[in-house]
């Protein structure tokens, strides 16, 4: 019998993954056995719980041993990434700090080494340095024919990777974000295959990572399938759920979080506060407005500190695998540490398509509208002492970003009056920048059939079973 190795180091991979048509055209379509990889018992036990069937087997990784050599690449990989958005990481980290020796001294060792023979310099003595044996025996029991990844840029999936390759069994990996390619840092070791969601990734993995095109396919945003597939709840069994008027319009609004972005602390619920009044006196139309702040699945929240306000309706979303971390740990979880079940995904899907206007940051939030065609407004401006202030985000600059915002599909508001004439306008008329959203659409997320998350399935198939 054949079997595949999954790694579901994290809430990202499991959603994309196990949640998706991925994981079930695999169990569909042949006998193969299923290995999911953990890193910590409560991840495994979760997904354990509720995906357990004959074929799929659970297993919890070793810790990799973070000796001087694997310590050494570790780091490098942060200074070999180079790209505009890296670079303006280095000078907000400058701002913030002063630091103008580290500063100076990063970028100049980026410049130096963040070349194409220097990467591949470096992944060669990585890959063959460094030897994670604890991950030798659970190769040996299975014995895989294929090495599936899906969060490349983790130590531990590259440990993974690298024994999979001194076996000489195939591999392939996933890039399932929008942003990592030119936002973190280096892939270390590059698998056999890759599989993009767009070509817009296709495209990075080459520039950024040096990776051969004729190598990659693309299938489609797998996290997209659910928003266009599936039957969408009533407007009032929807309105009913969360409390909300179904006579009224909706606006979401998705805050930034105090993890994502603790500079601007006064910003999310000084806006809840203006929407709401605001929409009380009729200044964005005569139509009721209810305010649905849904928050990211990701952040922790304490309702308590938030305005209470009659047309304002709060949405806490996503299932959190360890809820008892303390803030500083937690705000190093982001991804990791969230799932959203399958009770998550449908109200997503219902709350995006129940809405007549979004607003969020720089976040794939973006996307996730205009998959469903709903304005998007991307704030970028700060308030401090109550009063808005012209502070752009440098995250908007970011290479990822740019490529989404070039289509005119998301409106970026700098300032007060941008703001909220977008949203009148939007409010009165949907159908304004439709097909910029569209463009956006169908960059970033190739192929809207509701077929994304099979058709990655079926290319490892083929790896699978080479004669199909």
């Amino acid at each position: 019998m054949k079997t595949i190795f999954i790694a579901i180091l994290n809430g990202v991979e499991g959603k994309n993954i196990l949640r998706s048509a991925v994981y079930k055209t695999l169990k569909a379509k042949g006998d193969w056995r299923i290995v999911l990889l953990f890193r910590s018992k409560t991840l495994a036990s979760v997904y354990e719980a509720e995906f357990k069937t004959p074929g799929t087997f659970f297993e919890l990784l070793p810790p990799i041993k973070k000796l001087l050599p694997e310590r050494i690449f570790s780091r490098l990989k942060l200074y070999l990434l180079r790209s505009k958005t890296t670079d303006l990481h280095r000078q907000t980290h400058l701002e913030e700090t002063g630091n103008y020796p580290i500063y100076f001294l990063s970028l100049s060792f980026n410049r130096i080494f963040g070349r194409a023979f220097v990467r591949r310099a470096v992944r060669f003595l990585d890959e063959r340095l460094i030897r994670q044996n604890n991950l030798t025996p659970l190769f040996e029991k299975y014995r895989p024919n294929l090495v599936f990844l899906a969060d490349l840029f983790n130590d531990l999936e590259a440990a993974i990777l690298r024994e999979a390759k001194r076996q000489k069994i195939p591999s392939v990996g996933l890039v399932n974000t929008w942003d990592r390619i030119t936002t973190r840092w280096l892939i270390r070791i590059l698998p056999d295959y890759f599989i993009a969601f767009n070509e817009i990734v296709k495209a990075e993995l080459a520039e950024y990572d040096d990776f051969p095109l004729d190598k990659i396919y693309v299938s489609g945003t797998v996290q997209h399938d659910h928003l266009v597939s599936g039957e969408f709840s009533s407007r009032e069994e929807f309105c009913r759920r969360l409390g909300i008027d179904s006579a009224s319009k909706i606006l979401v609004y998705a805050p930034l979080g105090k993890f994502f972005d603790q500079s601007r602390p006064e910003l999310d619920k000084w806006l809840v506060r203006i929407l709401s009044e605001r929409a009380t006196e009729g200044k964005f139309g005569q139509e009721k407005l209810t305010i649905l702040v849904r928050f990211h699945p990701n952040d922790l929240v304490d309702l308590g500190e938030w305005p209470n306000l009659p047309n304002v309706v709060y949405s806490r979303p996503g299932l959190k695998f360890t809820s008892a971390l303390s803030d500083k740990v937690f705000s190093r979880t982001r991804g990791q540490n969230w799932d959203l079940t399958f009770e998550d995904l449908t109200l997503l899907r219902d709350t995006l398509y129940q809405s007549a206007l979004v607003i969020c940051y720089y976040t794939s939030f973006s996307i996730d509208a205009a998959v469903l065609d709903k304005p998007v407004i991307n704030v970028n401006f700060g308030v401090k002492d109550g009063q808005i202030t012209k502070t752009p985000h440098s995250y908007y600059a970011s290479v990822h970003y740019q490529k989404a915002a070039r289509t005119g599909g998301i409106k970026l508001a700098a300032d007060e009056e941008e703001f909220f004439a977008a949203i009148t306008n939007y409010l009165a008329n949907p159908a304004l920048d439709r097909e910029k959203r569209r463009q956006l659409v169908s960059e970033q997320c190739f192929k809207l059939d509701g077929h994304s998350g099979e058709r990655v399935a079926e290319y490892l198939l083929k790896f699978l079973n080479p004669k199909s």
